[in-house]
């Protein structure tokens, strides 16, 4: 669908009703427009939509029962959760891990993807390239995504050796998460929640198999060469230490991170009303969506390890935003944003 396609009016949500069956034997509620005519996602809808992995949800419930529990000083609800916690994590490393051994494309599709490489570094030169958002929420460097697009100008696709040596790296961590659950070590896990839970959000944005919202917008084979650039700093990624992610968490302050990635998302949000207008460069609202996405998924990651009243209805907001994307909805995003301001992340000391 279209992002320069308007919406739904309310009126017409209003005829459909009042000349059909009636108000009374329609069930739910009425769609809710926002002033730009185009509906807004309810809460309900906001649930029911995958923003993520699978078992996303349930590892942040369980995660935040573990903290709780810790901050509490009950040890023994504390192990619960953590073996919980680590069933989640387990499961989104074998589905990330399924995912990356995933046929690669055709040699057609890599031909293309080598084609459009000159438009990713057009992108790149004026500051638009989601790859640069990827490298920033791994903790990876310009000279790691300047490798990435040397790599897919020349073979069009994540290498093979590259591939396997992320996928060792991925039951290395498994193996890790086993020797956690044994010792109740819950030191050991803090840090690892974060980096796997951005290792499965990327994984599912880069593997998405079928264009929503603004991906059907602009040329596919950029969308598709963007997908194999997020997969191959996935990899990167996860060839370097996995002690360099809690190592990371120790030493930054993780209220300032969290504020500092709602910022950035609010700051995209601000973006978001040139999905309605004409792109001001060739694929903008493809770009747009990734940039999105990626900065839905480093808001999220970084609310795990903080815990504030309005939590939930932050990671609410998170969803709407994936829900306005996937379901076509840009002027909606308006409306989120003001949402998500009004969802402030907590200061130290709160």
């Amino acid at each position: 669908m279209s992002f320069s396609r308007p919406g739904p009016k309310r009126d017409d949500a209003l005829s459909a009703v009042v000349g059909g069956k009636g108000l009374d034997s329609r069930p739910g509620k009425l769609p809710e427009y926002d002033e730009f005519g185009s509906p807004v996602p309810s809460d309900d809808d906001a649930q029911a939509i995958s923003a993520g992995p699978p078992g996303q949800q349930t590892l942040m419930q369980h995660e935040r029962a573990r903290l709780a529990a810790l901050d509490a000083g009950d040890k023994k609800l504390a192990d619960n959760a953590l073996r919980e916690v680590i069933g989640d994590l387990d499961a989104l490393l074998a589905s990330a891990a399924a995912k990356l051994r995933a046929p690669a494309g055709s040699r057609r599709t890599k031909k293309q993807v080598r084609k459009v490489v000159p438009q990713l570094v057009a992108i790149d030169e004026l500051g638009y390239l989601p790859l640069a958002d990827v490298a920033e929420l791994l903790h990876l460097t310009r000279a790691d995504v300047d490798g990435v697009l040397a790599s897919l100008a020349a073979r069009g696709e994540l290498g093979s050796a590259d591939r396997e040596q992320a996928l060792a790296q991925i039951q290395q961590v498994r193996t890790k998460l086993q020797e956690i659950e044994v010792s109740r070590d819950h030191s050991q896990l803090d840090g690892l929640v974060g980096f796997i839970l951005k290792i499965a959000l990327l994984v599912t944005i880069a593997v998405a198999s079928t264009p929503l919202g603004a991906l059907a917008v602009g040329d596919p084979m950029v969308a598709e060469a963007i997908k194999t650039g997020i997969i191959a700093l996935v990899a990167v990624a996860l060839q370097q230490a996995v002690d360099g992610a809690r190592a990371w968490q120790e030493t930054h302050d993780q209220y300032a991170v969290a504020q500092q990635a709602r910022e950035e998302l609010l700051a995209e949000l601000q973006l978001a009303k040139n999905l309605t207008k004409d792109p001001a460069y060739e694929n903008e609202h493809l770009v747009l969506r990734f940039r999105l996405e990626i900065r839905c998924a480093s808001a999220r990651v970084s609310s795990v390890p903080l815990d504030w009243p309005d939590k939930e209805q932050y990671l609410l907001v998170l969803d709407q935003v994936t829900s306005a994307l996937d379901n076509g909805t840009p002027k909606s995003l308006i409306l989120i944003r003001r949402k998500l301001e009004a969802t402030p992340t907590p200061n130290r000391g709160d």
